[in-house]
């Protein structure tokens, strides 16, 4: 006996007969997708142990063989529209709601995936930043009305904040006095712009955790930070994990590659991997060659992070360490 499965119903047939028992609703069909048993096709198994599937991963889920093409989903193929025709099923119609279900499952998986929260948290850590800069220089020049000498003396924005929300005493200064009011005003905007900071350091304690849980061996190599920046970059690591060496190794560099390919300028060694140490500290006659070894590794790491739960990283990192050393001394 053997069995196919359709997303309308399922065909049974033997060398001398066949029957087609439909699917009363789309939910079913999205219920094996799923990997979820069915209480018809459980039926039909325990009726007939020694029946044969052709779709290998209902097989496992049944516990039975499995043969593809078999008979029943060859014929099956061939007179769909004919065989659900008695059963007032439309052909169309049903593909087409089960289309739609597939589509919102697709989408509920990609959003359910933890690196996509990364990506959105690094780009919210990015847009902090901007926040932070823009605030923190309308301060400078705010503050610089009342006591123009502290912009040179403090230079940290941090610090700066912090200094005007807890009030400083000037003396010999060329600015104008302030009203108690407006002064109140000012610190008050200076605490808004510490808790600003406070946000963004929780925010990125978060993606460092968080980062580490879902690619281990990449964050082993590289660091949280910039592993989720080059998530962020493509959009996740699934994303990540399909690219080659040569295209991480530039990403974070596309106006310069763009002009390269424009104006024949040089092409760029590296992107966001200059922030890594083993580049950014090398010879620039090296940074290229690094760059080049760094971004296999990471798209090495990236793949097992994604497929697999091994943990590699220290092996990884011994064979580019090694390949650093060796292009270190050949350089001298």
């Amino acid at each position: 006996m053997f069995i196919s499965v359709h997303a309308c119903g399922c065909y049974l047939c033997n060398d001398h007969s066949g029957d087609f028992i439909p699917f009363s609703t789309p939910d079913q069909f999205m219920a094996l997708k799923e990997g979820k048993k069915i209480p018809q096709i459980t039926e039909i198994v325990e009726r007939e142990p020694q029946i044969i599937f052709e779709q290998k991963a209902l097989a496992r889920l049944y516990g039975v063989r499995y043969q593809f093409p078999n008979p029943a989903g060859e014929y099956l193929r061939s007179h769909a529209a004919e065989l659900m025709e008695p059963h007032g099923i439309d052909l169309k119609e049903r593909l087409y709601e089960i289309s739609i279900l597939l589509t919102r499952d697709s989408i509920r998986r990609s959003s359910e995936k933890k690196d996509k929260l990364i990506v959105e948290s690094v780009r919210a850590l990015d847009e902090l930043d901007q926040v932070i800069n823009i605030l923190s220089e309308r301060l400078r020049e705010w503050y610089a009305l009342h006591y123009p000498e502290m912009e040179r003396k403090v230079q940290n924005n941090y610090a700066f904040a912090k200094k005007v929300s807890q009030g400083t005493s000037r003396r010999n200064s060329m600015g104008a006095s302030l009203d108690p009011g407006d002064e109140q005003v000012i610190q008050e905007f200076a605490s808004q712009i510490l808790m600003l900071f406070d946000e963004r350091k929780r925010l990125e304690s978060y993606i460092n955790e968080e980062t580490q849980k879902i690619a281990p061996n990449l964050s082993s190599l590289v660091g949280p930070v910039l592993s989720a920046r080059l998530m962020s970059v493509v959009g996740g690591l699934d994303e990540l994990s399909r690219l080659p060496s040569s295209t991480i190794q530039v990403l974070g560099a596309e106006k310069a590659l763009f002009r390269h390919l424009r104006t024949g300028a040089k092409p760029p060694k590296h992107g966001l991997i200059f922030q890594h140490p083993l580049v950014n500290r090398a010879p620039r006659k090296l940074r290229g060659k690094i760059s080049r070894s760094l971004a296999s590794k990471i798209a090495i790491l990236s793949r097992v992070d994604c497929y697999s739960s091994d943990f590699v990283a220290d092996e990884v990192e011994e064979t580019l360490l090694k390949r650093v050393s060796r292009l270190q001394g050949e350089s001298k």
